[in-house]
This record gives structure tokens, C-alpha cells and sequence, in this order.
């Protein structure tokens, strides 16, 4: 046994560091306590209590380790982990409220919360804890009982700086005492993303509440969750009048179909976002045009709907019609014109084919026109030929279509006719019904008489005609032969009468020889900017000096040319020509502004896998910048086939040129394509511009057009203009740029030289 310790020395001891081995060789901590035995003054022994502290010696290792699990997570928490007394002295912290606060834990333990917190507590949160003070409510709490509340306030730094905090506190035994254990947490970014949140929702609610597009949030069933402010001009209701019923129910019944189809689809598909047009009950029982797209959001907690966004497009669909009914109709008579004549035709044709059925077509030409229209006036002539389409249209059944081509030529198509007889039945009916005087203005009376030519198609196999343009140019032929027998007859078509035929043959191998023998020539028209007078450009104009016919109008070769493919390689000559000619002028005009020079490309032009190239060599060969050529285009052709002609237009402009689209109006162009299309100008077909001082619809029209042009960015040209009221009408609508014979006829590049050193034309 070892020497006990203070057994000499007449005083108790303890000693706990022993180890004791049993019998069967374990070992075992023991504590004894040895106490002095005193006789007559002299220690003569010790008594030892030995004790088996193993279990004890356990539990305080647990402890230990517990107290070090928990100063490392007290030292790594996140949040500033602070330990005070009631009086908020400081017992304990952690290492991130010593960074948070710039102290050393030394300096952090010897302040009290005073020291670093301030506006602990809100008004607010102080009148919740009027029951007590936060000491006293913590207190009261068993320790360990969890925080008593979320609190917000600052912490003050070190260096004097402060940052907000949101404060959770609590009680703990801390060394045997209640102590208060705050945990706090720097909100500095939270609250600025929570500023920036409530910004850009302020933002959004002032664009949603004034804008001038309606936003419409609906269930996934339609129903009505909210509309913003902007209803109430549109469709006349208000913000609340719609919450709670199905948008649906509203659309016109026969666009729904429609519409369900797209929100069917915006509500199944995440990410789709289609558009529609449709058809909307105001709120006074009219319809409205409206155009909307839509996000799928049901699923966005702050929405929980499917977002709407519409815009009314009225206007537009209505001036959409109105250039609808004008490129298929007769601006005049208000009759189907060429092209709807042909759809209908073609129709007509396919439905013949299946059933065996004939199909006629009656070419009508006004005898004596010309006399009533040189003699009484272009009003009076315009007058006589409204009439004469409203008697015709009493001669004909229900089915039948009466167009216009233009001048005084109309056209019949018969369905379903009982064939030559019935067919020249109804010549000879529409012959009779104008056969009778004109009443022209109060007391002027015309008579005229007509000329009719008859094509018709037999069932089955053996079918004089069978395309659209095949049996009206028959009909044409036929109307021909008519009017050499004299007035007033008509003729029913006959192979042997297609000397048309042959002279197109005929004209076709002319044409040929024209370009081998450099017949060909361009004129220039001058195009004027109307604001200043100024000539700003012309537009190159192919004309074709025959050897024996003389000057042959273009409108007789050009289709043959066209037909026969000859207008690429004629094109391509007077493209280039054209560039050489700008080229010339610029180089003569280096001080004075650059002039535009405007070519017009044929349908089979534009369509031509070379034309890009065909320009780019054309700028390159001549010199002339891109930006001085301006490349037009007929309305019908760009919308023959728009897809593709988006393709072709963004590779001329790519090359740097201008790009026009030509005889606007006369084909029938969708806003919606117009302006994709990378054009620059809208050239007005001079059909309009004819009748702008005599009809005010026509007047209307053109200023629509301009407006239309300006709000998409694009520069108006207006062709044909032929007086000064027509110009100063222009001018007043905001035209951009004329041309026409009251400025100057096409003329040669040297007459054209004369004309620019005049600079300035009425």
C-alpha cells in the first residue's frame, strides 16, 4: 500500500488517480479518503475508505465530451451566439458575434448589451412585451424553453458602424445560473433584397395600373381573377366587373372554338405562349377586335394564374378589311376585280372537273366608252360605268360573279350552264339591258353599246379550256372578233381566232432578238420629295424601240418577257444599267445629296436564286453605294409567298440596299407580315391616288396608307400624280415622295441630266 499522504501531517485526505486490479484482472478507478488516528498526541495509523468511482468517472467523460460538442457548435454557429446576466453583462459569446462586432472575445466579455445593442426593440414589439421586461419574461421561462420571440433592432460595431439584426432570445443554465442566450443574425441583405422585392413591385403594380394593354389573370377553368384598370377604356367595364366569371363566356361564338383551343393548350404546355385574335362583347353589347398571348403561372405562388395580355387591334383589323376588299375589289364599281375573278374562276373550274358540269366566261367591252369619256368628262365616264355594272348585275342569277378588269371591261362567270346556248342567251339579255340611255348628271343621256366574247368549257374529257387564265384570254380573243364584226355583237370562242396566240409567239422571238441587238433602253421618271421640291431619285423605267413597231409599251412585252423567262437576263441589263446611270449623276453631283435610283424587279425576278448575287455584282461592276438603290417590289409578289419572302428581302438588305414594296394596295398585304418585312417604302399604287380629289373614300384610304407607313417606319411614295390638287392633297396627308406626269414623263438619261440642274420641280 502506498504512503497515504496527510497522514503525518494529523489532517484528512482525498485522492481519486488510483487504479485497483481485481482478481480476475480488470482494473478499476477507486477513491479513498484517509484519516490521521491520534493517540496521546501521536498519529499512530490512518483509517482508509476506499470507494468504486467507475460509473462516475463515466458520466463526468460524457459530460466533457457533451460540453465540447456544444462549444463547437455554440463556435461555429452562423448567427452571433451571445450568453448575459440579467444586468446584460457578457458571460459568453462565439466566435462570429466577435467578428460580426469587431471585438476580441477578451474586449466582447468585458462590455455589457448595452454597450453594442440599440433599438433592441420596436414600439410595437415593446407594447407586446409590456407583460414584463424582456429579462423578465426570459426568466421566467424554464431554461432551455426556446426563444421568447423574434426581435429587430442594430448592433453597433467596433468602429462605431451599425447593421440591423433580427434577434431571437431565450434562457439557458449557464455555471449553474439563469442566464439569457440571444441568437443574432445580420439581416443586412435580406432586408436590401426585401427593399429591392418591394421596389419592383411597386414598379410593376404603377406599369400594370397604367398601362395601356389590358393584363388579365384567369384560373385554369377562365374564371376571372383580376383585370387591370385598363378595361375600362377598352371594353368598357370596370377592374371588378368580370372577377368571378369565365372570360370565355364573352368571346364571340364563332372565334371560341379557337381561342379554347390556345388557352387549352397555354394551360397544359409550361413555356407555351401563343397569340390569337378574336372577337370580345364590350360592355355595351358591341364587338371588339382583340389580340392576346399568355404565360402559364399557376404555379408562381405570388400568381396563381394564367397572365393575359391583350391589346385592342380593331383599327387595324378594320383598315386590315378595307385593304382586302381593295386589292380583290374595284375601287370604282365595287365588283370582284382580276384576282378574285381568277380564284373564283379557278374554283369554279375544280368543281366543274368533278362534276361534270360547264363553266363559261363573258369578256365585255363598252363600245363608245372612249366618245362618252372624252366628250362629257372622266366624272361622267366613272358615272356611266357604276351604272352600267349595277344593270349588269340585274341580268345575271345569284350565283353568278360580275367583276371589273378595269376601263370599260367587265367579265361574266356562269356556273353550271347549260351549255353555247344558254351561255350567248345571257349575252344577248346583258346586250338588250344596255341597250337603254344613261341618265348622266341632270340631263346628259349616253348610249352605249357592248361587245361580248364567249368562252366556254364542254363536260368530260373534251374541254376547250381548262386554267382560269387560259379561258378568260379566250374570252378576250373571242370579244375581239366581236368588235370586228362591229358594235354591239358577240362572238363565242374558236381555236382558229387565237391569232393572239401567235402574236405572242411572234413577240416572244422579237424580244430575243431585241436584247442581241440592244433595242432596250431605260428611261428615268424623277421621284420628288414633296416638303422641298428637291429631286431626290429616280425610278429606272425599260422601254423597247422596235425596228418596225416602234416604241412598244411595256405592258404588252413585259408579260411575254415574264412568260418566256426573258425578263431575268432583260432585268438583270437594266439593273445594271440603272447602277451606272446613279453612278454617273453622283459623280456629277459630288457636292450635292446623294439621288436614289429605284429598279423595279418582275415577280419571276424576285423569286430567281440569283437575284442577290445579281445585285451585288451590279453595285460592284458600277461603283455605286447600296444605299442609293432601291429595289421595288409588287405588293402580290412579296405576298405570294411571305415566309419566303422574308428570306429574300433580309438578303438584299443585307447587301445595303433600299427595298420598296410597289402598287401597295392593289394585292393584299397582312399587317402582321408587312411589318416583319426589312422594307423602307410603301409606293401607292396610282389607281388610289386618281381619285383622291373627286372620292373621298379613295382620300381616306391614301391617308390611311401613309399613317399606316409612318407608325411602321417606313417613307410613302405615291405614283401617278398627274395635278396639283392631287399634290397638295398629298402634301397635306404627309407623303413623303411623288412621282408622275405633273413633274415630268420618263424621260432619257440626258434629258434627265437637263432636270437636275433645275433642282427643284412644282
Amino acid at each position: 500500500m502506498p504512503q497515504l499522504p496527510g497522514a503525518s501531517r494529523r489532517e484528512n485526505h482525498r485522492t481519486d488517480g488510483e487504479v485497483y486490479w481485481r482478481k480476475d484482472g480488470t482494473a478499476f478507478p477507486v477513491e479513498y479518503v484517509s484519516r490521521p488516528v491520534i493517540e496521546g498526541g501521536d498519529v499512530k495509523g490512518a483509517v482508509v475508505t476506499f470507494s468504486d468511482v467507475g460509473e462516475r468517472k463515466v458520466a463526468e467523460e460524457k459530460l466533457r465530451e457533451s460540453e465540447e460538442r456544444f462549444r463547437q457548435l455554440f463556435d461555429q454557429s452562423v448567427d452571433a451566439l451571445l450568453v448575459h446576466d440579467e444586468a446584460g453583462r457578457m458571460v459568453y459569446c462565439n466566435e462570429e458575434a466577435c467578428r460580426s462586432l469587431g471585438y476580441s472575445r477578451e474586449e466582447l466579455l468585458s462590455l455589457s448589451v448595452a454597450d453594442f445593442a440599440t433599438n433592441l426593440l420596436s414600439e410595437d414589439e415593446k407594447r407586446v412585451l409590456r407583460g414584463g421586461t424582456l429579462w423578465e419574461r426570459a426568466a421566467a421561462s424554464e431554461p432551455g424553453g426556446g426563444a421568447e420571440g423574434v426581435h429587430h433592432g442594430e448592433h453597433r460595431r467596433k468602429d462605431g458602424t451599425t447593421f440591423p439584426v433580427e434577434v431571437h432570445v431565450g434562457t439557458v443554465n449557464y455555471g449553474n445560473r439563469p442566464m439569457i442566450l440571444a441568437s443574432a443574425r445580420d439581416v443586412t441583405e435580406r432586408n436590401r433584397a426585401e427593399e429591392k422585392l418591394r421596389e419592383s413591385e411597386e414598379r410593376f403594380r404603377s406599369l400594370v395600373q397604367n398601362a395601356s394593354d389590358l393584363i388579365t389573370v384567369l384560373a385554369a377553368d377562365g374564371t376571372v381573377l383580376y383585370e387591370s384598370p385598363a378595361i375600362e377604356g377598352m371594353l368598357g367595364y370596370g377592374p371588378e366587373d368580370l372577377i368571378g366569371k369565365n372570360a370565355l363566356d364573352l368571346i364571340h361564338p364563332d372565334d371560341a372554338p379557337r381561342v379554347m383551343r390556345a388557352f387549352s393548350r397555354l394551360s397544359e404546355e409550361r413555356g407555351a405562349n401563343p397569340y390569337v385574335e378574336y372577337r370580345f362583347r364590350r360592355a355595351d353589347g358591341s364587338w371588339r377586335h382583340l389580340e392576346s398571348s399568355g404565360a402559364n403561372l399557376l404555379e408562381e405562388p405570388s400568381v396563381g394564374g394564367i397572365v393575359v395580355n391583350t391589346r385592342d387591334v380593331t383599327e387595324r383589323k378594320t383598315l386590315e378589311e378595307r385593304l382586302k376588299h381593295q386589292a380583290l375589289h374595284d375601287p370604282l364599281t365595287g365588283l370582284p376585280n382580276r384576282a378574285l375573278l381568277l380564284d373564283r374562276l379557278g374554283h369554279a373550274l375544280d368543281r366543274a372537273d368533278r362534276t361534270e358540269a360547264c363553266v363559261a366566261v363573258l369578256f365585255l367591252d363598252l363600245d363608245d366608252f372612249k366618245v362618252v369619256n372624252d366628250s362629257l368628262g372622266h366624272e361622267a365616264g366613272d358615272d356611266l360605268l357604276v351604272a352600267a355594272a349595277r344593270r349588269l348585275e340585274t341580268c345575271l342569277r345569284p350565283g353568278d360573279t360580275l367583276a371589273r378588269l378595269g376601263g370599260d371591261e367587265f367579265v361574266v362567270l356562269l356556273e353550271d350552264v347549260g351549255g353555247r346556248g344558254e351561255a350567248t342567251g345571257v349575252a344577248t339579255r346583258i346586250a338588250e339591258a344596255l341597250r337603254e340611255p344613261f341618265l348622266l348628271g341632270a340631263h346628259e343621256e349616253a348610249f352605249v353599246s357592248v361587245s361580248i366574247g364567249v368562252a366556254l368549257t364542254s363536260g368530260g374529257e373534251d374541254r376547250t379550256g381548262s386554267l382560269p387564265d387560259d379561258l378568260l384570254r379566250w374570252a378576250d380573243v373571242a370579244m375581239y372578233d366581236a368588235k370586228r364584226k362591229g358594235k354591239a355583237h358577240h362572238a363565242v370562242f374558236d381555236p382558229s381566232m387565237d391569232a393572239r396566240a401567235l402574236e405572242r409567239l411572234r413577240l416572244g422571238a422579237d424580244l430575243r432578238r431585241a436584247a442581241e441587238r440592244g433595242e432596250f433602253r431605260v428611261h428615268y421618271q424623277p421621284e420628288v420629295e414633296l416638303s422641298t421640291g428637291r429631286v431626290v431619285g429616280f425610278e429606272a423605267l425599260m422601254r423597247w424601240e422596235h425596228p418596225e413597231q416602234g416604241l412598244v409599251p411595256p405592258g404588252r412585252f413585259i408579260p411575254v418577257a415574264e412568260e418566256t423567262g426573258m425578263i431575268i437576263p432583260i432585268g438583270r441589263w437594266v439593273l445594271e444599267e440603272a447602277c451606272r446611270q446613279a453612278k454617273k449623276w453622283c459623280e456629277g453631283r459630288p457636292n450635292g445629296p446623294p439621288l436614289a435610283m429605284s429598279v423595279n424587279l418582275s415577280a419571276r425576278q424576285f423569286a430567281h436564286p440569283d437575284l442577290a448575287r445579281d445585285v451585288a455584282r451590279a453595285l460592284g461592276e458600277s461603283g455605286l453605294d447600296p444605299g442609293c438603290l432601291v429595289l421595288e417590289i409588287t405588293e402580290s409578289a412579296v405576298m405570294e409567298d411571305a415566309r419566303s419572302t422574308i428570306d429574300t428581302l433580309e438578303e438584299l438588305e443585307s447587301l445595303g440596299v433600299g427595298l420598296a414594296i410597289d402598287d401597295f394596295g392593289t394585292g393584299y398585304s397582312s399587317l402582321s407580315y408587312l411589318r416583319r418585312f426589312p422594307v423602307d417604302y410603301l409606293k401607292i399604287d396610282r389607281s388610289f391616288v386618281d381619285g383622291i380629289e373627286e372620292d373621298s373614300g379613295d382620300a381616306v384610304l391614301v391617308s390611311g396608307i401613309v399613317d399606316l407607313a409612318h407608325a411602321l417606319g417606313l417613307s410613302v411614295v405615291a405614283e401617278g400624280v398627274e395635278t396639283e390638287g392631287q399634290l397638295g392633297l398629298l402634301r397635306g396627308m404627309g407623303c413623303d415622295l411623288a412621282q408622275g406626269y405633273h413633274f415630268s414623263r420618263p424621260m432619257p438619261g440626258e434629258e434627265a441630266d437637263t432636270l437636275l440642274e433645275k433642282a427643284r420641280l412644282p
